[in-house]
This record gives structure tokens, C-alpha cells and sequence, in this order.
């Protein structure tokens, strides 16, 4: 049995899993797969969910692991708005800037940032801000040096010119793979200036159960954990929004004058939050027990799979005959024109003629809302299947 110990928030031994894996392989948060076992772990004193995470993390992400780097413009899609694309970037920008007060030529770092395209934007936008990155990886750095200079450039390690530089950190979908957290905050403290912003998102895996299965997702932050993380580092919680962001924690806070390193939460906090993981987890069991008859229940030979990302990934290389898949069905105009696992990635318009059984690859807990707001898929005229 896959283990695991201690929590990364509060150093409390990890029993047994609520859900696991003995495939030996499973899907990055890219959708690739990879050599591994899933396992999900619960921390019943901060309510923290753990994964085991990727076996050479250091490795991974410095030569594995690469995100939209396809071109600078290349971005994830957000939401469709009046038939719109909404790129990810965009949104987070809007929602940073609702939530800080970035002061007048502030200093900002972007705390594992892959591409920074928010920080790109922010720059942009605010020509009195000076921007800085920082990964793990020197993939990005191309990136980067088209709207910072080279000295606002850092990779692996935090410079110790920038001790106590920063009014604002901002971070944006990488704690949740950082094996330790509560060291990556202590970096974060090092730079930032007392009283200093930090503004987190991670993925919000009460919203999007996918999170749970994702193998280089170490950390699958609760409300009660992330507070407990930041308590404990050494920050005052200003703000953890659930509905800011879809599928995103947003998350404020303050660097404070001192940490409280026992701190946890209340035990009522906890166990709310285990319940609704232990559902989740449940979910995870049961499709992988009736993937074969979602299988079997598809009426033609040829069908559609909804969904380029995580979810239709997961689609493709959990059946059992991928071949009968005709296309996936995407509505970000960056994929258009590419292929997964040799299929055309095609709009909801340009469907193959013949093809009436659709797969739905989204989250489970919105798919049927968004497929019934895609006017070019009419209810009517297609077998839609849903995890």
C-alpha cells in the first residue's frame, strides 16, 4: 500500500488512504501519463488532503513538466462569455486587482509562475509596477525576458538580494504542487516586506473532484489547512474566496509580526470538509468500477469526447478501445487545429458528419450546464454520455 507521512501543513501522521490506485500509471495535471499510483490521504487535525505525489519531483519539474509554452499568447480557457473566450490570464488579472490594492511602484514577484502571463498582464497594465519571476525551471525564461529584466529573473533559488524587497507575492496554481509548503512560505517571507500581501490561488478541489486524481497535485488544500499553513508561516488570513474563481481557492493574507506554529482549526471545520472529500473519493471508486459500462453503453462505433483536458484525457486512456474515438470537441480557439493521441481537437461547429454519441469531459459537478449552453450541440440531436 502506497504511504505517505507526515502532512506537509501540520506534521500529523497520515492513516490510510480514502482512495487509491494500483495501476501504476496515472495523468499529470497535463493530462500525460506517467508512472505512478494515485493516493489520497486526509490530515483529521489541520483537514488537509495529501496526495503522493511524483516520485522525482525536483527532476519533474525542472525537465518534465511544461505549460502552455507553446507561444507567448497561448492560455487556458477560463469560461465562454456571450460566445467569448475568456483566457485565464485575463480573469485572474481582473481578480487580483478586485482584491489588492497594488501600491503606487510596487515591487511584485510572481512565486512560481511558469509563462507569468498574469504578471505580464499586471506589468501591462501598470507600467509603475516592477514585476519579478520566479520558477523552478528554466524552461520559462524566453518568456519572461520579453517584459522583465534580467536581474527580476530568478529560477531555483530566491535571491538573497531581493530579503524583504516585495509588496505584493502572488502565486498562481503552484503550492498545490510544492511537496513543501510551509518552506516555499517561509521563501515567501524572507522577500516579502513586513505587513506584504501574498495572494494565492490553488485548485479547489471541493469544487473540481478531478483535483484528487491528479498525481502531481501533492496538495489538495481545504479552507481549514490553508489557513493552518498560513498561520503557521508566519501570515494573517485576510481572505479565502471559494467563488471567486472557478475551480480556484483565492486566497489573501498579510505577512504578520509573528507565526503561531500549533495553530488548528476547529475540529467541526475539519471534519465538515473530510465529509466532502470522503464523497469525492467516492465518486473516483465508483467510476472506476463502471468505466467499462459507460464503455459499453456508447451506440456507435465512432464517437466524440468533450473536453481536450484533464477530464477527456482521462477518458482516452481509461477505455478500452481509444480507437473508436473520432475527435475531441474543444471550445479554446488555442487548441483548434492541434491533435491528442492522433485525433483532431475540433470546435462544437466543425463535428464530423455521422458522429451522435458524445462523452462528456468536464467536471461532473458542472458538465451538464455547460454542454446545455453550447447552441452548435442542440439536446436534441446527440447521446451525451456523462462521468
Amino acid at each position: 500500500m502506497t504511504k505517505v507521512s507526515p502532512c506537509v501543513v501540520c506534521a500529523a501522521p497520515l492513516n490510510a488512504p480514502l482512495y487509491a490506485t494500483h495501476r501504476g500509471t496515472a495523468l499529470t495535471s497535463l493530462g500525460e501519463p506517467i508512472a505512478g499510483n494515485i493516493a489520497v490521504f486526509f490530515c483529521d487535525r489541520c483537514g488537509h488532503a495529501q496526495g503522493a505525489g511524483v516520485a522525482e519531483v525536483a527532476q519533474f519539474y525542472s525537465d518534465d513538466y511544461h505549460i502552455l509554452t507553446a507561444n507567448a499568447d497561448e492560455d487556458d480557457l477560463y469560461e465562454m462569455k456571450d460566445g467569448l473566450p475568456v483566457f485565464r490570464s485575463v480573469h485572474q488579472l481582473a481578480t487580483l486587482l478586485a482584491k489588492v490594492d497594488v501600491p503606487q511602484g510596487a515591487q511584485v514577484l510572481d512565486y512560481g509562475c511558469a509563462k507569468a502571463a498574469t504578471l505580464k498582464r499586471l506589468v501591462s497594465a501598470r507600467a509603475d509596477i516592477k514585476g519579478h519571476a520566479f520558477d523552478v525551471s528554466d524552461r520559462y525564461r524566453s518568456f519572461w525576458q520579453a517584459f522583465l529584466l534580467e536581474d527580476a529573473q530568478a529560477t531555483f533559488t530566491l535571491p538573497d538580494t531581493w530579503a524583504k524587497k516585495f509588496d505584493v507575492v502572488i502565486s498562481f496554481f503552484a503550492f498545490e504542487h510544492i511537496d513543501a509548503p510551509g518552506q516555499a512560505l517561509a521563501d515567501i517571507r524572507r522577500v516579502i516586506k513586513p505587513g506584504g500581501t501574498v495572494y494565492l490561488i490553488v485548485p479547489n478541489a471541493l469544487f473540481n473532484p478531478a483535483d484528487l486524481v491528479v498525481i502531481d497535485h501533492v496538495n489538495h488544500f481545504m479552507p481549514p489547512s490553508i489557513e493552518a499553513l498560513l498561520r503557521r508561516g508566519g501570515f494573517e488570513a485576510l481572505d479565502i474566496d471559494l467563488k471567486a474563481h472557478h475551480g480556484g481557492v483565492v486566497v489573501v493574507a498579510r505577512a504578520a509580526t509573528s507565526s503561531e506554529p500549533d495553530w488548528l482549526p476547529p475540529a467541526a471545520d475539519v471534519e465538515a470538509v473530510r465529509t466532502r472529500v470522503e464523497s469525492d473519493c467516492a465518486y473516483w471508486q465508483r467510476l472506476d468500477e463502471g468505466f467499462d459500462r459507460l464503455e459499453q453503453d456508447l451506440r456507435a462505433e465512432s464517437f466524440a469526447v468533450y473536453g481536450a483536458g484533464f477530464y477527456g484525457r482521462y477518458i482516452a486512456n481509461t477505455l478500452r478501445r481509444p480507437e473508436r474515438i473520432a475527435c475531441f470537441i474543444d471550445q479554446n480557439p488555442f487548441l483548434r487545429g492541434k491533435t491528442l493521441m492522433g485525433r483532431a481537437i475540433v470546435g462544437p461547429r466543425d463535428l464530423p458528419p455521422g458522429v451522435k454519441d458524445i462523452v462528456v469531459g468536464l467536471n461532473p459537478k458542472v458538465a451538464r450546464d455547460i454542454i446545455s449552453r453550447v447552441s452548435d450541440l442542440p439536446q436534441n440531436q446527440f447521446h451525451f454520455h456523462y462521468l
